[in-house]
């Protein structure tokens, strides 16, 4: 736009005529905004309640995952027991085994295991079944039978001793007639459904399984009914609604309020809707004004745009004024600096409660204080600090000098905030590869000993296990490095398969591994873990290494032994085991402790 020339009414027409232009352009544009802005949010708010819904499924899921693994992992010993011609004894001595486990290990809310082994009822929990009970026409054992060796999820049932919901888990063995099984609680997946509902966001929300048959439900009255879940959204009246698959079986549904959850945007988008318009009209009448700074402004302009791109705002502090002023500030900043921006000495701790997240306020609030900038500024022009905002995001905030008085006191400063969010993410993804094993997936060596030189000083106990695949130079040199690099990640994957998150696993290098299990302080209990890895171990199929079988041989030692015990003794003791083992190759277990070390 040209300069405006005061006596000259054609321009006075031109500018009258762009500035209705311009208003109505804006409006337009400010009404197109507003509906995208609205039709973004909606979507926001639905991917929201999308993700409640995700989780909500696995949540469930990982509940039912634990019977579902520990049937498959029954079913692998009970099967190489009766390839092996195990008695009745035996199995159901070992079913007796596993039951004690898992009732220990992975959750009290399972009845034990059981089963039909070659024409006899076992069970893993001591329950003597009355003369009449016919396990070959219980529902377990019928849809393991249907399922044909896959883990099957039988329809859940009331049971009439404790008034819960209880489903069987069941597993057809390799023999055809075999089953093993376990019953599980629903309670879990009961109050995790339940409670959705609490803050009235949620209408109705359930799990249904393939049938039709509702398994858990926010009114419990609903629980055992066969439904469709058509039926169940046309019912509600709902438009928005969320199913999401739990276990290929099951599905997770909630229904929505969608008064609840879509009322915020009416009232958000009518006030920003009132305020922006009251903008428009106020840049309307101050645009007759602006046009005699018309150039000062194109001028700052490309400063701005310059500065836009690196920082999230820009303020300029006038000590003298005890005042602030925006340069160049985004929507998240503009509107609390002009709250603050008068008293700035004293409205700096409330500004700094608005941007920063609630563990960051006292270090921003210590940063800002205006009566303690002469100090910190000494001998240098520019101080910073990095902290994380109310929307989780990193930051750094950083006070420049723009000029002193003649006196050599602070007269005017620069307050930039720059996000810093990319950065420190890329530096995490760094730490997190400088802690991982390439090859495998695990945790390397020096990530895997720190954090177990960290667990020892949290005053945590368990058992250390060191672990060396025997001839492994002879499987490197026979079949070549590649299937020596698959044997590897294998056996990583076993660790991976047997042992607990909370666990630390981690590889040395080369054919080495470890394993530090938090709570584990019993021999028997550490021998049953580490011959479940060796199950695992057992089924590692790699067709170039043919008949070859892969075994290791394992030192474990468990910490503390005595008051001064350190990471170092535990790792030698452990070391010695493995030279145990290593007698006798073939899967094999030495503990060793500081007893065994005294005497030799």
């Amino acid at each position: 736009m040209q300069k405006l020339h005061a006596n000259s009414k054609h321009t006075s027409r031109r500018i009258i005529a762009v500035t209705c232009t311009v208003m109505a352009i804006s409006i337009i544009a400010v009404v197109a905004i507003f509906y995208r802005f609205y039709d973004v949010s909606k979507q926001a708010i639905i991917g929201k309640w999308q993700n409640v819904a995700v989780q909500t499924a696995n949540r469930v899921n990982y509940y039912m995952q634990m019977p579902i693994d520990a049937i498959e992992f029954s079913a692998v010993s009970v099967n190489a027991m009766s390839r092996a011609g195990a008695s009745h004894e035996e199995v159901g001595e070992y079913l007796i085994n596993e039951t004690e486990i898992y009732s220990s290990t992975i959750s009290e809310n399972n009845t034990g295991i059981y089963g039909y082994y070659k024409g006899v009822y076992l069970d893993g929990s001591g329950w003597i079944p009355p003369d009449d009970y016919q396990p070959t026409e219980r529902p377990w054992f019928k849809e393991a039978v249907y399922g044909q060796g896959k883990v099957s999820l039988v329809q859940p049932y009331l049971n009439l001793q404790t008034m819960t919901m209880m489903m069987s888990v069941s597993k057809l063995l390799d023999d055809g007639n075999s089953v093993i099984s376990m019953d599980i609680f629903l309670d879990s997946v009961q109050n995790e459904i339940a409670k959705l509902t609490d803050m009235g966001f949620v209408k109705k929300s359930y799990v249904i399984d393939k049938d039709g048959h509702i398994v858990a439900s926010s009114n419990s009255d609903e629980i055992g009914l066969t439904v469709q879940l058509s039926s169940i959204l046309q019912s509600q009246n709902a438009e928005t609604s969320f199913s999401v698959p739990v276990n290929s079986d099951w599905d997770c549904v909630l229904v929505m309020n969608e008064k609840m959850i879509f009322r915020s945007l009416y009232i958000i988008y009518i006030m920003s809707a009132v305020v922006l318009f009251i903008v428009i009209v106020m840049i309307s009448v101050a645009f007759f004004h602006i046009n005699k700074k018309y150039k000062e402004i194109e001028s700052l302009n490309d400063e701005i745009m310059a500065i836009a791109d690196i920082y999230q705002a820009v303020v300029r502090f006038e000590v003298a004024a005890d005042s602030v002023s925006v340069i160049q500030s985004d929507i998240d900043y503009n509107e609390i600096i002009t709250d603050c921006s008068q008293n700035w000495s004293q409205n700096y701790s409330r500004f700094s409660e608005k941007i920063a997240s609630s563990g960051a306020t006292l270090l921003l609030r210590d940063f800002l204080n205006p009566l303690t900038l002469t100090a910190r500024l000494e001998g240098t022009n520019s101080i910073s600090i990095e902290f994380i905002d109310r929307k989780g995001r990193w930051i750094r905030a950083r006070y420049i000098v723009v000029s002193l008085t003649e006196e050599g006191n602070l007269e005017s400063i620069l307050l930039a905030f720059e996000s810093i969010d990319e950065d420190k993410k890329r530096q995490e993804t760094l730490k997190k590869l400088s802690e991982t094993d390439l090859m495998t997936g695990i945790k390397n060596r020096g990530s895997g000993e720190q954090q177990v030189r960290q667990a020892l000083l949290e005053g945590k106990h368990g058992m250390f296990c060191l672990m060396d695949v025997d001839n492994f130079k002879s499987i490197n040199d026979t079949f070549g490095h590649q299937i020596g690099d698959e044997v590897i990640k294998a056996i990583a994957s076993c660790l991976k398969k047997t042992f607990r998150d909370s666990d630390i696993v981690f590889r040395l290098g080369g054919d080495e591994f470890a394993v530090f299990c938090v709570g584990v302080n019993d021999t028997e209990i550490g021998d049953r873990l580490l011959q479940r890895f060796f199950s695992q171990i057992e089924t590692i199929h790699i067709p170039e290494l043919c008949e070859r079988l892969i075994t290791l041989s394992v030192g474990a030692a468990f910490f503390p032994e005595f008051p001064k015990d350190t990471f170092e003794a535990m790792y030698s003791r452990a070391d010695e085991g493995i030279y145990k083992s290593k007698r006798d190759r073939g899967n094999q277990i030495s503990f060793n402790s500081i007893r065994d070390i005294i005497v030799k």
